[in-house]
């Protein structure tokens, strides 16, 4: 648990093209795709975000992405369905 002297945001963090933005993207905007690369379990989702300007409100519209790792093994541990069959 972080101290109290430790700020912590535990929610999602909103992109803000506002007009009230001084920092909005006139040209592009947010864009009209996203991106999404799956390999060997591992996953690199791609968006178009600004954080909401981040901590001094002057961060830019810019690319964004993470890693992801899909966990190997069954993905369903029990069920109430019956058995599966394959096709």
């Amino acid at each position: 648990m972080p101290s109290p002297e430790t700020r912590s945001n535990l929610e999602p963090i909103p992109d803000n093209q506002s007009a009230g933005n001084p920092n909005t993207e006139t040209v592009f905007g947010f864009g009209t795709r996203q991106g999404l690369a799956v390999v060997d379990g591992r996953v690199t989702p791609v968006w178009s975000g600004n954080l909401n300007g981040g901590a001094d409100g002057n961060r830019r519209l810019q690319i964004l992405s993470t890693a992801v790792l899909i966990a190997t093994g069954p993905r369903i541990i029990s069920s109430t369905t019956g058995p599966g069959e394959r096709e």
